[in-house]
C-alpha cells in the first residue's frame, strides 16, 4: 500500500502556525455559517461529510491515505473517493470535496478539539487525526461531524 508523505497544510497534516486573533476570526466566521446552514433550505443533491462516513462501505484502513489496489481508504480517502476523487490520488482534492459536498472553506479549516485528546487542530486535519491516532471508526468520525452541521 502506498502511502503520500507530501501533505501540506491545506490537507490539515501540516499544522500551519497561526495568530490567534485570525484563529478566532476564523472559527467566528464558521460559526455564523453554521448558523446561517440551520435556518437555510439546505443543498440540494450535495452531500453531508457526516452522512458519507457513517454510510460509505469502503473499507476503512489507518496510516495510509487510499489503497488503489483493495479499494481501502481512511476517513479522508472515503471522503474523497464518494465525492468523485480519483482512486490515485494521495491526499484529499479539497477543491473537488468543497464543490461536492455541503461545505464551506472556512468549515474544514476551523479549529476543533479532539474529543480523545483534547488536541487542538483544523477540522480537515482532526478527521486525519482520529483515523489514525485514534483509530476511531467511519461512523464515529461521522457522528462526531454532525455536530458541526457538517
Amino acid at each position: 500500500m502506498g502511502n503520500c508523505n507530501g501533505y501540506n497544510s491545506r490537507c490539515g497534516f501540516v499544522t500551519a502556525t497561526r495568530d490567534t486573533k485570525a484563529v478566532e476570526k476564523l472559527n467566528q466566521y464558521a460559526s455564523i455559517l453554521k448558523q446561517e446552514r440551520e435556518v437555510a433550505e439546505p443543498f440540494k443533491g450535495r452531500l453531508k461529510l457526516s452522512d458519507v462516513l457513517i454510510n460509505t462501505t469502503i473499507p476503512q484502513i489507518f496510516g495510509g491515505f487510499i489503497d488503489p489496489n483493495n479499494m481501502e481508504a481512511c476517513a479522508l480517502g472515503a471522503i474523497h473517493l464518494e465525492g468523485g476523487g480519483h482512486r490515485n490520488s494521495c491526499q484529499p482534492d479539497w477543491r473537488m470535496i468543497e464543490d461536492n459536498y455541503d461545505l464551506y472553506h472556512e468549515e474544514i479549516d476551523q479549529r476543533v478539539d479532539c474529543i480523545k485528546c483534547k488536541n487542538n487542530d483544523s477540522l480537515g486535519a482532526m478527521i486525519y487525526h482520529m483515523n489514525d491516532v485514534h483509530e476511531m471508526t467511519n461512523k464515529q468520525i461521522g457522528k462526531w461531524l454532525r455536530k458541526y452541521g457538517l
